[in-house]
């Protein structure tokens, strides 16, 4: 069976027959399909905020460039919103508690 190999940590229950499969996969196919989606989703903004900071702001350093890379898809949202008002790349990245005191 190739699912192991392709799939590893994930926990795969001992099969009796192939409509047992397609009943076993059937739900976590659909999970995983949408995982994938939202993965590839977020994937793109950041490549699009990358884009957007780099016009406005010129060549990124290689921390930033990690920083987007490592986000989540709320960061990624939230820095995306506050690129607007950036007056330079560091307040497109700022704390919470950096903007409450500004």
């Amino acid at each position: 069976m190739l699912l192991p190999a392709r799939l590893p940590g994930v926990p795969l229950p001992e099969i009796a027959d192939l409509l047992e499969i397609e009943t076993m996969l059937a739900e976590p196919v659909v999970e995983w399909t949408k995982t994938w989606e939202q993965s590839g989703f977020y994937k793109g903004e950041a490549a699009l905020l990358e884009r957007q900071l780099r016009k406005r702001f010129g060549p990124l350093d290689a921390e930033t460039e990690v920083r987007l890379r490592a986000a989540s898809g709320t960061e990624i949202e939230h820095w995306a919103e506050r690129i607007f008002d950036a007056r330079q790349l560091a307040d497109v990245f700022a704390e919470e508690t950096d903007e409450r005191d500004g």
